[in-house]
């Protein structure tokens, strides 16, 4: 049962075209095999009607011949008297002769008389020699028990199969036993060669039947493999963020309603339409936003940087304020500096997520990699800084902005300052890759990224929990801005985070053109 149902699943898991054509195949060849022991069986059937009725035909010869043979004292028939010329002539035996034309090819002829073989003889089918037949045979024969509405076959050894029936004749107050026999040799040679014939058409035909499934299907599942084809285009298209037109659709051959594939074609059709009005609605409604985030973090400025002032302003009166208006105007400035800061991370976000170009030059990594590790080691000197640089990690140079990259350093490294412990060791790495990128890395040995949060990390205002917990003043804006300035330099950054080791790896493109010397 399990190797059945096995079978089946891993048919169930062929192509449809290999699934039509097998079905096609098995359901014909069932037929086929139907329709052939159906015909042969008939043909079999007549054969041995039309045999029997010859059968029949001899052994009323036979019989007959048989009674005349006895009236006429052939074999012991009644005694005769004395004729005009003298005493009665002696009988001079009974032979097969007695009892009709002469031997027939395929037949056999037993003749039984008080329980002995008058005639026991066989004439070949093919030969047409004449053959005593074997006490065995004679005994087989005698056995079969077939009438001539009944006949049976006998199996002869060498001599084949006979289609053999019984009669039972008087014979002056003595029972004799007439069997009579013809050859099955030519209905097993005619229900031979009719398979054969039979096989190799049933065969000529499933393989022309195979061919023409096979075309019929390929053609017929044309529709089915332009809709695939379509499906991929799609599916290879990026829908996640910016303008999307969808422009693949199914033509109306092959969505025409009366057909099944033309009913999938169809629907296709109007899930595409669907989609791209979705995605039409999510776009405006992303460039809505990003207008307001931008307006909303430009008409802020303003106002921030005035409170800022103020604050400033009012910290530098010379008269002694009391203690908790001196800590509100601490309070005051701090919060509008982190409100600004917030501000203008807003608003470079909504520049670059509205394709704003970046400012384009020759950038040498290797100083934006140094200044930033240098800034750091100031801002941070309880934890120990590395820098690991290629030996001509001077060359490596990329096209972009080169403002915005040093941004990009500075909060991969803010990261790793403000979410790990004093002690903690930051490696920076700078090299090049096979696939001619620069390469950046960043990496801590501390409490590492919970799994749960590595796949949102770059999303905005994410912030990590207590295994590396924020400080005051962070935003969760600062992987945002770095995935947002790569990309538009058309790198990527990844993340790979486990306890004890977290590495922050950022691929751009190298320059094109080496720089003039």
């Amino acid at each position: 049962m399990s190797e059945r149902l096995s079978t089946l699943i891993r048919v169930s898991e062929w192509p449809l075209r290999r699934q039509l054509a097998a079905s096609i195949v098995v359901l014909l060849i069932l037929a086929v095999v139907i329709i052939g022991s159906v015909s042969v069986s008939m043909q079999r059937q007549s054969l041995l009607d039309r045999l029997d009725d010859q059968l029949r035909v001899s052994l009323d010869i036979s019989t007959n011949n048989l009674g005349e043979a006895q009236s006429q004292g052939v074999f012991g028939g009644p005694e005769q008297g004395p004729g005009p010329q003298g005493p009665p002539e002696e009988p001079e035996g009974f032979s097969p002769d007695d009892l009709g034309p002469g031997p027939q090819r395929g037949t056999v002829t037993l003749v039984i008389l008080d329980e002995e073989a008058q005639v026991a003889q066989l004439v070949e089918e093919g030969s047409g020699a004449v053959v005593e037949l074997s006490p065995e045979q004679i005994s087989a024969l005698d056995a079969a028990g077939g009438t001539a509405e009944d006949p049976v076959e006998v199996d002869l050894e060498e001599q084949g199969s006979y289609r053999v029936a019984t009669e039972q004749v008087l014979t002056d107050g003595a029972e004799a036993t007439v069997i009579v026999g013809e050859s099955l040799a030519e209905v097993h040679q005619t229900v031979r060669d009719q398979v054969l014939i039979f096989s190799l058409v049933a065969l000529a035909t499933i393989a022309l039947a195979l061919v023409g499934a096979l075309m019929l299907i390929r053609l017929g599942l044309r529709p089915l493999d332009r809709l695939a084809s379509a499906a991929t285009r799609v599916a290879q298209t990026p829908l996640s963020s910016g303008t999307v037109q969808l422009s693949e659709r199914l033509p109306a051959a092959d969505t025409r309603a009366h057909t099944e594939t033309g009913q999938v074609g169809a629907a296709f059709n109007t899930m595409l339409d669907h989609v791209e009005s979705s995605l039409h609605v999510r776009q405006e409604g992303e460039e809505r936003l990003r207008r307001f985030v931008a307006d909303a973090s430009h008409e802020l400025r303003t106002p921030l940087a005035s409170v800022s002032g103020y604050a400033e302003l009012a910290s530098r009166v010379r008269q002694p304020l009391p203690e908790t208006v001196e800590r509100s105007l601490q309070r005051i400035g701090s919060e509008s500096a982190r409100m600004a800061v917030m501000v203008e991370d807003l608003l470079l976000l909504a520049r670059l997520d509205s394709g704003a170009p970046l400012r384009r030059e020759t950038v040498a990594l290797a100083g934006v990699v140094v200044d930033a590790c240098a800034d750091a080691q100031v801002i941070g000197p309880d934890h120990r800084w590395v820098m690991e640089l290629e030996e001509d990690a001077a060359e490596i140079l990329v096209d972009g902005d080169g403002h915005r990259l040093h941004q990009v350093m500075t909060n991969l490294l803010t990261n790793a300052r403000t979410h790990t412990s004093a002690g903690t060791t930051v490696t920076v790495r700078l090299g090049t890759s096979g696939d001619a990128h620069a390469v950046i890395q960043v990496e801590d040995d501390g409490p590492g990224i919970p799994e749960q949060l590595q796949e949102r990390l770059f999303d905005r205002f994410v912030r990590g929990d207590g295994s590396r917990s924020r400080t005051a003043g962070s935003t969760g804006l600062g992987m945002s801005i770095v995935q947002a300035i790569v990309e538009a330099h058309s790198g990527r950054v990844d993340v790979d985070s486990v306890p004890g080791r977290t590495l922050f790896t950022v691929k751009i493109p190298l320059r094109n053109e080496p720089s003039p010397r």
